[in-house]
Formats: C-alpha cells, structure tokens, sequence
C-alpha cells in the first residue's frame, strides 16, 4: 500500500508531465508544508499548481472548495496564475481550475510590472538555454 506521501508525490509528476506537455517548464516545491506544489514557467505566465488527490468525487469537490478559499487569500502579480488541480483515483483529472482572482491583480501587476518583465526575461532563458549558458542578471 501506498503512502499518503507518495501518492501525492505521484500525481505532482503526474501534473508536471500534463505542463511540461503543454510547454511549461516545471519543478516541485517538494513541501509538504507549502502553498503549491508545482511550479511551472513559460516566458509570458509562472503558473502555480496546488495539487490533490481524492479517492471520491465528494472529497475532490471538498478539496476543491477548502483549497480556493486559502488560496484566494493570497495575492499574485497578474502574470502568475494559481491553479488547483485534483486527481480522481480511478479516473484522471477531475479539476484543473484556476484560483479566482479580483481587482487587486491589476493593482499588483502596476506595482510590480519591472519585476515581472525580469522574471519573464528569465522564464526565456530558462526555456532556450543549455546549463552552460545560463546567466541572470
């Protein structure tokens, strides 16, 4: 039988086998204790993944629900996205949806719109680079 921790883990690679088909770049946050556990980069969007895993649809919608309402609480600049994605046991992806985002988004991206044309000139060299050329400012 499976841990809780490598089943988790599972439908991490799972998700970033999803975005790095997409074109994303992606890593793990490999903590159990933080806010998401994928990150993926393309050179216009850092996309942040909080991923989970049910064994119903009863406890995915929950899990759905709980996850949104934390992580509507925390406030993103308008080029990085937050999603919840939960994987159903048995079936696949349930639910790959984005956290609601509001007004202060325009805000953010105002405030920190010369940081985050930094971040996307990075995102770029990450996608074109070989180790050997990789060079930030």
């Amino acid at each position: 039988m499976a841990s809780q921790y490598s089943r988790g883990r599972d439908t991490e690679y799972k998700c970033i086998e999803e975005l790095e088909r997409a074109g994303y770049r992606c890593t793990r946050a490999a903590s159990s204790k933080g806010n998401w556990d994928v990150i993926g980069v393309c050179p216009d969007r850092l996309l942040l993944v909080s991923c989970k895993r049910a064994k119903n649809e009863r406890l995915a919608k929950r899990h759905l629900t709980s996850e949104r309402r934390r992580l509507q609480l925390i406030r993103t600049p308008t080029a990085v996205r937050q999603e919840i994605w939960v994987w159903l046991d048995g079936q696949g992806w349930l639910y790959q949806e984005p956290v609601d985002e509001d007004s202060l988004g325009a805000v953010f991206g105002q405030i920190y719109g010369p940081a985050l044309a930094a971040l996307r000139d990075d995102a770029k060299k990450l996608l074109t680079a070989t180790p050997q050329t990789i060079q930030f400012n």
